[in-house]
């Protein structure tokens, strides 16, 4: 209040006098300005009060935390100390545990190189140990600037083959970079050590950097043993490419057995373009999708293939398909992993209607869908057909089949389900079946079949089914289904132990919750639970499984089982 104001109010109250309108209105602007400015301090006050505790706090955590990084400075310093009077032998059985190799963006981030940098003890236990040496794994992001230095490459790589002596090299080089890709002058750099890598892992954007392994000498890849080439966007550049970058250094390798290619099914069948040892693999990849005619020519000559994994499409108009005149036996194969394009119908010619795999213990057959996958057989873009693919099997020597996602016949599958005696694990993902028929016929059998399939060595099984009306109905016929199997069926010689359901959730209306399909899970869980466990008296050792997938676009099954892959880490 201002003395003004202060000496009216004074006058005011000495004499008694009633103050005028003007007059009140003054006094109460004059009381709202106080309380106003009180009301302002009061926050600042209040603001900082909580950046004071703020500090507080913020102190305290500082103060927390520089204790704990004391501690651990006093307790690796400690560590050290004591690590640094441990033998030699037990230091390198120690940093091999950690998984010590060549993994670096740049000098500063190898680890191997950084534990050298501890003490001479460390030093020399790593120098003395050439298995720390054998691995170089260079790998640059699209996004990292600081690119790995040629003139540091060379001094590095010379290092790595130098301490490595006498042992095979295991070489990684993964660059993601459109602008300064510095593959050709990194593979360039390996030029001289070529004779030394046992293992092989090249991917870059485009394959135009390989082109500085042109002046690689025919048979001086005397110890290479596993290939990998991966060029994602080279597909979409295949004409400047083929023409000018031939990959034919790979081919006069003795010790080749493993190769994993990322592709176009054009190049690989043109051995002008690429060329390599296909009699001599065990193991064979190709993630690419590769044609009927580049898939015939390529595994004709792999008679001593093991194991093999393919992604097939459909024969185009430019390249035309016809089966080949003789058919081929494959008595070593025993693994194989087909992912067929959905537009592979019946009537297409395979090559595989020419092959013969006696020995396969492995099967697994998955139809590349490409966006929808609902629980109604009518919604699906279609299916690759596998009921030309069957003829072509041994059933009795299957341990392990597993069927993606593909369409076939029901009788047919079930008939041939029959003849798999020895089969072990069982795992369907057949949206185009009816999923209560399905399950009825492999129990009672179809025309000309007293039962249905008795699978005595079948000790795994998993099956997906949909959402959807029909859904209830399914799972109670699954819970028959298991319930014969593990109890009831005769001719058993291994109770089923493993099964594993997968039930979809694609709702078509606001009002379809999950928990309806929560629902029949629990009812499935319920119905098989109750039979195994009360009539059998003794343990079982029963495991019973159930997930609700909601990404209808991947079935569940691709991850369940580990699939047929070229482990680099071994």
């Amino acid at each position: 209040m201002s003395p003004r104001e202060t000496q009216v109010a004074n006058a005011y109250y000495r004499i008694n006098i009633r103050p005028t309108s003007t007059e009140i209105e003054v006094l109460d602007s004059a009381i709202r300005n106080a309380v106003d400015k009180i009301s302002h301090y009061d926050r600042e006050r209040f603001s900082l009060q909580l950046k004071v505790n703020a500090m507080l706090h913020e102190l305290q955590y500082l103060s927390t935390k520089g204790t704990q990084m004391r501690q651990e400075r006093d307790n690796l310093v400690a560590i050290r100390s004591s690590a640094r009077l441990l033998p030699t032998e037990i230091l390198v059985h120690i940093f091999a545990y950690l998984g010590v190799d060549g993994n670096f963006h740049s000098p500063e981030m190898s680890m191997l190189l950084n534990i050298c940098r501890v003490c001479s003890a460390w030093r020399n236990a790593c120098i003395g140990c050439p298995e720390l040496w054998t691995a170089v794994s260079i790998d640059i992001p699209g996004t990292d600037a600081d690119l790995l230095e040629v003139q540091s490459a060379r001094k590095l790589f010379a290092l790595w083959f130098d301490r490595a002596r006498y042992l095979p090299i295991r070489f990684s080089l993964k660059v993601f970079k459109d602008e300064h890709d510095p593959s050709k002058e990194l593979l360039r750099e390996i030029l001289p050590f070529v004779h030394r890598i046992s293992e092989l892992q090249i991917c870059l954007e485009r394959p135009h950097g390989l082109d500085s392994l042109s002046p690689v000498p025919r048979a001086s890849m005397s110890m290479l043993e596993r290939l990998s080439l991966s060029f994602p966007r080279g597909h979409h550049h295949r004409l400047p490419y083929s023409a000018t970058y031939p990959i034919r250094f790979f081919d006069a390798a003795p010790l080749l057995r493993a190769v994993s290619l990322d592709l176009d099914s054009i190049t690989l069948s043109n051995s002008a373009e690429f060329a390599c040892p296909w009699s001599q693999l065990t193991y064979l990849e190709i993630k690419h999708g590769v044609q009927p005619a580049a898939w015939d020519t390529i595994l004709r000559q792999c008679l001593n293939l093991q194991s093999g994994a393919f992604h097939l499409i459909e024969a185009t108009f430019h390249y035309p398909f016809q089966l080949g005149p003789t058919r081929v036996t494959y008595e070593t194969l025993t693994a194989l992993t087909l992912n067929l394009s959905p537009h592979i119908r019946q009537e297409t010619a395979m090559p595989y209607q020419c092959f013969d795999f006696p020995a396969l213990q492995d099967l697994c057959l998955i139809a590349d869908v490409p966006d929808v996958v609902t629980s109604r057989s009518d919604d699906l873009d279609g299916s690759a057909n596998i009921n030309t693919f069957l003829p072509c099997l041994t059933a009795s020597s299957l341990r392990r089949l597993v069927l993606v996602r593909v369409s076939v016949k029901f009788k047919d599958l079930v008939r041939f389900l029959a003849t798999c005696t020895d089969l072990e694990e069982l795992s369907l993902d057949l949206p185009e079946l009816p999923h209560r028929k399905l399950f009825t016929a492999l129990q009672y059998g179809v025309e000309g079949m007293i039962a249905g399939p008795s699978l005595p060595q079948l000790t795994s099984f998993a099956t997906c089914i949909p959402s959807g009306d029909d859904s209830l109905s399914a799972t109670s016929r699954l819970a028959d289904l298991v319930l014969w199997w593990h109890l009831h069926c005769p001719r058993r010689i291994q109770p089923l132990k493993d099964v594993t359901l997968f039930a979809y959730h694609a709702p078509r209306r606001n009002s379809d919750h999950i928990d309806s399909t929560a629902d029949v899970l629990r009812a499935f869980e319920s119905a098989v639970e109750h039979c195994v466990y009360d009539e059998v008296s003794c343990p079982t050792g029963f495991r019973l499984k159930t997930v609700i997938a909601s990404d209808v676009k991947q079935s569940p099954l691709k991850g369940l089982r580990s699939w047929t892959s070229l482990d680099w880490q071994q």
